[in-house]
This record gives C-alpha cells, sequence and structure tokens, in this order.
C-alpha cells in the first residue's frame, strides 16, 4: 500500500472516530485525538512532530510558511487562520504536498465539503512524518472507527463488506467489553498486545480470532442488551437536542440563548470581529462579520488560540473595511460635487435669465432711442421750416415798419381828367 493511501485511510479513521456525532469536523477535538490516541478505541498516539516550512502564517495579503508543529499547522490551514487576503480560496504547498484552507472568506462551505477538506489536509500533513512512520499503519483490515460503515482497502474486506456493515456494530460492542474484561480481569490492555485498525476488532493472528470468538459467545446477550439500553436512553435526547449543522448555526443558538460574553469586538466599518465566551464549556467562540452576518466562526477551547484568532480576524475586518471606507468618502466625494454641479447649473440659469432680461431691455431702449432719433429729426425738420416762415414773416414785418416810418407820403399818381361837357346841355335840363 502506497503512503499516500496509508495515509488517507489513518486520516479518515481519526476524523471518524473524534467526531461521532458530528455532522461537521472538530479540527480541535481531531488534533486531541492525534496527539494523544484514544485506548478505548485502538487508536494510539501519532505525537506532535516539528514539520519545516509547514505552518500557514499571514503575511498580510499572501500566505508564509515557516516551522513549527504539524497539528498547529494543520489547524492553520483548516480554519484559515495563517492564510493571507489573497491566498484565501487558494492552496498552499506543505513539503511538496497541497493544503487547502477549509473555511473560505467567499462564503461557508457545506458540512461534507468541509469535511472532505479537512480529511485531504490531514492526509497530506501526515505524510510530512519521518520515513517509516506510516509503515505501521499499512495493512488491510477494517478501517473506518465507530459503527459507520465499513471502509475496507484489502480485496477480502471488499467481497466481505455487506456482512460486515450489519456486524460491525456488534463487533464494536464486544470488542469494548472484551478489552475492559481483560483490563480489569488480566491487567492487559488489548491494544498493547497487537495492532488493531481503527476500533474495529479483528485478530491478524489465528490465536486473537479463537479469543475473539470465545469472548463473542460469553458477552454478546449483555452487549446486545446494553446497546439497546444505550440506543434507548439516547433516542429522547436526539429527538429533543437541535440540530448544529456549523459553528455558525451554533454560534447564533447560543447567542440567541445568551449563553455567550462577549469578551472583544472590533469594528471596521461594516466589518468586525468578535471574541466571545462560553461559561458553561469555558470554549471560546472568534467571529469575523459584516453587518451582522458572520463570514467565518472558529471554536476553540485554547485563550491563547483565540486570541490570535481574534488578532487576525480583526486585522481582516480592517483591510476589507478599506474598501467599504473608501467607496464612503468617495460616495461623499461625489454628492458633495453633484450638489456644487446642481448649484453652478442653478446659478448659470439665473444669470442667463439677468442677461435675456438685460437684452431685452437693451433691445427696447435701443428702439427707443430710435424712434427719439426719427422723432428728433422729424421735429428738426418742422424746425428749419418754421424758421423759414418765420423769416419770410420778419421781412414782410421790417419792410412794413420801414414803410411806416417814413415821413414822406407816397400819394398815388391821379388820374386823368376828362374835359368838361358844354354847357348847353346842362341848360336843357
Amino acid at each position: 500500500m502506497s503512503q499516500g493511501s496509508t495515509a488517507a485511510q489513518l486520516a479518515d479513521r481519526y476524523l471518524k472516530a473524534a467526531n461521532v456525532g458530528r455532522n461537521r469536523y472538530d479540527v480541535d477535538a481531531t488534533i486531541k485525538l492525534l496527539e494523544f490516541g484514544d485506548s478505548t478505541q485502538g487508536l494510539k498516539p501519532l505525537g506532535n512532530w516539528d514539520i519545516t516550512k509547514g505552518v500557514p502564517t499571514s503575511c498580510v495579503l499572501v500566505t508564509c510558511m515557516v516551522d513549527g508543529k504539524v497539528w498547529q499547522g494543520f489547524r492553520n490551514a483548516v480554519t484559515g487562520v495563517g492564510s493571507g487576503l489573497l491566498d484565501g480560496v487558494l492552496g498552499a504547498l506543505v513539503g511538496g504536498l497541497l493544503v487547502k484552507q477549509c473555511n473560505s472568506l467567499i462564503g461557508a462551505l457545506d458540512d461534507t465539503t468541509y469535511n472532505n477538506c479537512m480529511k485531504y489536509n490531514l492526509t497530506s500533513y501526515l505524510q510530512t512524518a519521518d520515513a517509516g512512520f506510516l509503515d505501521q499503519f499499512a495493512g488491510d483490515g477494517v478501517t473506518a472507527p465507530g459503527n459507520g460503515p465499513v471502509s475496507c482497502s484489502g480485496l477480502l474486506c471488499f467481497l466481505l463488506k455487506p456482512a460486515l456493515d450489519v456486524l460491525k456494530p456488534l463487533l464494536n460492542s464486544v470488542g469494548s467489553l472484551l478489552r475492559s474484561l481483560l483490563a480489569q480481569v488480566l491487567g492487559l490492555e488489548l491494544g498493547h498486545m497487537r495492532e488493531t485498525s481503527g476500533g474495529a476488532v479483528f485478530a491478524r493472528h489465528a490465536r486473537g480470532a479463537a479469543l475473539l470468538a470465545v469472548a463473542m459467545m460469553l458477552v454478546a446477550p449483555a452487549a446486545m442488551a446494553a446497546r439497546g439500553d444505550r440506543e434507548a436512553a439516547a433516542e429522547p435526547a436526539a429527538r429533543t437536542a437541535p440540530v448544529v449543522r456549523n459553528t455558525v448555526d451554533e454560534l447564533k443558538q447560543l447567542m440567541d440563548a445568551r449563553q455567550l460574553t462577549e469578551l472583544r469586538t472590533t469594528y471596521n466599518g461594516n466589518y468586525g470581529a468578535s471574541l466571545l465566551f462560553n461559561a458553561n464549556t469555558l470554549t471560546y467562540y472568534v467571529a469575523l462579520f459584516q453587518e451582522k452576518n458572520f463570514w467565518r466562526v472558529i471554536k476553540t477551547d485554547a485563550v491563547d488560540n483565540a486570541e490570535r484568532v481574534y488578532r487576525t480576524f480583526a486585522q481582516q475586518s480592517e483591510q476589507l473595511a478599506q474598501v467599504y471606507i473608501d467607496t464612503t468618502r468617495l460616495e461623499a466625494g461625489k454628492r458633495y460635487t453633484e450638489r456644487l454641479v446642481a448649484y453652478n447649473e442653478e446659478r448659470l440659469r439665473t444669470l442667463q435669465q439677468e442677461m435675456e432680461q438685460q437684452q431685452a431691455q437693451s433691445a427696447q431702449v435701443s428702439a427707443a432711442l430710435q424712434q427719439a432719433q426719427q422723432q428728433a429729426v422729424s421735429l428738426s425738420s418742422d424746425v428749419q421750416s418754421t424758421n423759414s416762415q418765420l423769416d419770410s414773416l420778419q421781412r414782410r414785418i421790417q419792410i412794413l415798419q420801414a414803410e411806416q416810418g417814413n415821413p414822406e407820403l407816397s400819394l398815388p399818381k391821379p388820374d386823368s381828367v376828362p374835359s368838361p361837357a358844354p354847357a348847353a346841355a346842362s341848360d336843357g335840363r
């Protein structure tokens, strides 16, 4: 089996064991199981080795890869805490292996996509272990823990998969009881006697198989009864418990129930970051939001990690809000300019109206002046005519006055007197 296949099976095994009952994988619970293991499920502690250039750290716009612990790199890669703004939806290389950011800035991923992304990253980080580390986990047994569907890597397992799906819950219960019985009676722990595969009890040797068969016959009735009691007790709780799809929904439910205490909040424009604390579970929630809509929510039990995530989100909110702030300023400048344009347009219309009125008045004055000039010309002609008439009259008056002042009487010449008639004519009367 290749290193990649072994790492993928190992990642699937630990993810399912750490997230039983969860629709969405929890990165902190997974890291805890990876580092410390769980003997009750037959999962070995993997430790926490150093990794070169494998811890994503934000360098504002880009992602920088620094040295650190493998699980810190895994957490940052999954949550996107160490991603730069430009790498928020891109991948990064860790030792030649590609890792992805599972909490996208663009929007919340659905549970299946998020879980597949976490498994992909865990597979990549597991392959950074020292040479030969994964060889101890190579095999062909049942790889999926818990009571979920069987995941096989061997030919025989694939052929028997339908039967294994039915028997797996029973065998897991028997294995748990057998492990507890051996630990209490014989002082032995089954996980230390031989290798197990993901918590499902399948022996690799004939002697182990025989021991398992005997134990099954002895404790199977009690195991079935105990399992029935547990399922009956869990059924009412399952009906009443609220369904939480992701950390965003979980945060909203806790806020509605007023179970969170707000420790810190930073606002930048319409963006912001909040650090909230659940005193009942000692859990921290760090949220990046826009206008009260949560973009990203990271849940953690470590106060240092919560503070670090909060500072990162606060810086991201400041960077994201810069566009909003610039837009607000530009919009204000645009509105101010529009008001100035409207004022100047109104001023221009007023000046145009005043100019039109002045032009109309000038036209009226010009017409009046022209009419007055015409009247003046007419009056000038009349005056000249009157002056001529006056001069003529004055000359006649002067002539008459001169004649009156002449002492010599000018008499008219007498006409010739006719001869007197004969006297006889008068006597005959």
